[in-house]
């Protein structure tokens, strides 16, 4: 799996700058939906054995 190292590192600095804050809200992740898609594949594999 390749990583990607910037967008890596972005996000990494935005939970250290949240975690400083000490703010209770959520964390929200500005990276666009395509460099996400392509930085971490998701394959979805079927249940099986549970159909209730």
């Amino acid at each position: 799996m390749e990583i990607n190292e910037t967008l890596l590192r972005q996000i990494i600095e935005e939970v250290l700058v949240e975690m400083k804050s000490g703010a209770d809200k959520p964390v929200s992740f500005s990276a666009p939906a395509a460099s996400v898609a392509s930085a971490a594949p998701v394959a979805v594999a079927p249940v099986s054995g549970d159909s209730s």
